[in-house]
């Protein structure tokens, strides 16, 4: 009789990059909508949150979570 090995699961560093990438393009298009909308945003107020959070969560988070994977 012999003995089944399970093989050896590979180190990873860092944790499970998808939930970085999915949670940045979800919040980003979710808040998008919402200044499109103008659910709960003033309908003249300026894109800035929108441009930040799309830039700096939802892009550098999907760049990150792509470089990790």
């Amino acid at each position: 009789m012999y003995s089944m090995v399970s093989p050896q699961p590979r180190w990873r560093p860092f944790s499970n990059p998808a939930p970085l990438g999915n949670s940045g393009f979800a919040v980003s298009t979710f808040v998008s909508a919402l200044h499109t909308g103008a659910i709960g945003i003033a309908s003249g107020a300026p894109p800035n949150i929108v441009v930040g959070l799309a830039l700096f969560y939802g892009g550098m988070a999907q760049i990150i979570a792509g470089a990790w994977a």
